[in-house]
């Protein structure tokens, strides 16, 4: 019988190499397929994490300002407050933090160019909120039944932009969103109209009981708001001239200054920088106010709207964050929270 020489042979050079080349088409084939499948996949994941993230920072802003009593703008009473905050070195306030101007007669839109530095988007909130009243029993029956005295009780809450080193996509810094809380103050009005000899007891126990230690009156101006109290029931007879308005310290001893998101700032999130050529996020920043490259840039991915009379006040508050996503480039994406609270000050 005749032998087939091929099958003896084996495979022809030729017939390896279209192997080969086979096999490499179909290997760079899944490789792109796989790489592609990364990406989709880092996509959703970076969307899902920025939507969640957005809409808790909205809802807890939310929830807080529907809290105010009084709002603070851009203007000397507003901007006196903002000034006396006392300042968190880990957190510094973006060096361009504008509080809003309140319009009582106009609707949330985009402002004008004409509108210059006065323009009424913000990119922070400052205000002032009601905490628990502190009321006083009657020593008479142990404290138990019979409320003798009520006063209000109130903090400054302050939310703004704060950068960090951190690079994030082109931008050697990121924005944090910072909420930074007072320490309490109760109402001075309400103490000072509280006989004298009741009134000496009733501030020892603001004083050791609620840790107070200055009484504030509301809209007054920062420099002649706040009189100090001592623990002996004693008033301050002038208000404490330029007082810097103290931190809160929270249950566990710890300055009430923290990011609302901690992951934003952390190298790869961040509240989203103005659009320019080096960053540039799917989202319109800004959408309301006119944008400013200059020095630290205005609005970036925070803005403020107040409008209404006092009423019936109307809070527009437009968050956007943006996420990198690293692949074959660095790709950027970004969402937009935002939310409209109504209120009334007093």
């Amino acid at each position: 019988m005749k032998t087939n020489r091929k099958s003896i042979l084996g495979t022809t050079f030729i017939e390896m190499m279209i192997a080969i080349v086979c096999l490499s088409a179909v290997a760079i084939a899944t490789f792109e397929i796989m790489t592609q499948s990364q990406e989709t996949n880092d996509t959703v994941n970076a969307w899902n994490m920025l939507t969640q993230w957005g809409q808790t920072a909205i809802n807890k802003v939310n929830l807080d300002v529907t809290q105010a009593c009084v709002l603070y703008q851009n203007d000397t009473l507003g901007n006196g407050y903002k000034a006396d905050l006392q300042s968190e070195a880990g957190f510094p306030a973006l060096a361009t933090s504008t509080l809003p101007t309140i319009d009582e007669t106009g609707t949330f839109s985009q402002d004008s160019v004409s509108d210059g530095t006065s323009t009424r988007t913000g990119n922070a909130i400052l205000y002032a909120t009601n905490t628990l009243p502190y009321i006083s029993k009657d020593p008479a029956d142990g404290g138990l039944v019979t409320p003798t005295r009520r006063v209000d009780m109130y903090r400054m809450v302050y939310y703004y932009l704060s950068p960090v080193t951190q690079t994030i996509g082109a931008s050697a810094t990121s924005l944090r969103l910072v909420k930074w809380t007072s320490r309490e103050f109760a109402d001075y009005n309400q103490v000072a109209a509280i006989t004298a000899t009741e009134r000496t007891n009733f501030v020892i126990e603001l004083y050791f009981d609620r840790g107070i230690r200055h009484l504030w009156v509301p809209r007054d101006t920062s420099d002649t708001a706040f009189y100090a109290i001592d623990e002996y029931g004693g008033i301050s007879a002038l208000p404490e001239p330029s007082f810097t308005i103290p931190t809160g310290i929270d249950a566990d001893g710890n300055a009430m200054v923290k990011s609302v998101i901690d992951r934003l700032g952390r190298g790869f999130a961040s509240l989203a920088w103005n659009n320019s050529t080096t960053f540039r996020t799917p989202d319109i920043v800004p959408k309301f106010a006119m944008g400013s490259q200059a020095g630290a840039g205005f609005p970036h991915g925070m803005e403020v709207q107040i409008i209404g009379p006092t009423g019936a006040r109307q809070v527009l508050v437009r968050l956007v964050l943006a996420y990198v996503v690293s692949g074959a480039g660095q790709n950027l994406y970004s969402t937009e929270a935002h939310t409209i609270v109504t209120l009334r000050e007093y």
